[in-house]
Parts: C-alpha cells; structure tokens; sequence
C-alpha cells in the first residue's frame, strides 16, 4: 500500500507540473502573441516616422526653392505699376509746373518791358 500510495503521489505531482507547465505554456503564447502584435505596431510606427520624415524634408527643400524664386502676386504688380504711373504723374505736374512759372516769368518781363510810344516804331514798307 505504501508503495500505491508513493505512486499516486508521484503520478500527482506529474499532473501537478504538468498542469503548471501547460498553464505556463499558455502563458507563454499569450506572451508571445502580445510580443508580435507589440512588433508589428513598432513596424508601423517606424514606417509612419519615415514617411514623415521624408515628407519634411521634402517641406524643407521646397521652402528653400521658393525664397529662392518668390514672385509678387499679381496685386502686388499692380500697386507697383500704380505706384509708378503716380510718381510719372507727378513728374509730369512737375514739368508743367515749371513750364508755368516760366511762362508767367516771361509774360512779367515782357508786361513790365518799356512801352514804346509810335514815334519810335520803324515802319517798313
């Protein structure tokens, strides 16, 4: 009997690690699995930061290409070209200013000119 009963004991504790070791087994693959999704998820992330990365400095390059080659805006030549027939304008005004001062110079020197009375006057024939 005492040898029936060191074999159940034995035959028990081999159920025993057995159901330890099987508990353990899934442990493991639950492990496991949680392992590969956390390694897909870090995949995704490196090709998602690779793809922002590239997308940056894609960013950086085309910035660096249009301080290069800004152009105004249509308005903008607008207003330049604006700017510029008013400043013509205003040279303009400023011509015939002048043109008018002198104008009225000469009608004053020949206004304040000495009269000649018609004993003086030549006339030809």
């Amino acid at each position: 009997m005492i040898s029936e009963k060191v074999e159940l004991e034995r035959v028990m504790q081999l159920i025993k690690k057995e159901i330890e070791s099987s508990e353990m087994a899934k442990k493991i693959l639950e492990l496991d699995s949680k392992l590969v999704e956390l390694k897909k998820a870090v995949e995704g992330i490196v090709i998602e930061l690779t793809y922002i990365k590239s997308e940056i400095k894609e960013l950086r390059e085309s910035g660096k290409e249009k301080k290069a080659t800004l152009q105004p805006k249509e308005s903008e030549k607008t207003l330049d070209r604006i700017e510029e027939k008013i400043k013509a304008g205003e040279a303009r005004v400023d011509v015939i200013k002048r043109g008018k001062v002198e104008t009225e110079r000469k009608v004053e020197k020949i206004c304040e000119a000495p009269k000649l009375d018609e004993k003086d006057l030549i006339i030809c024939d």
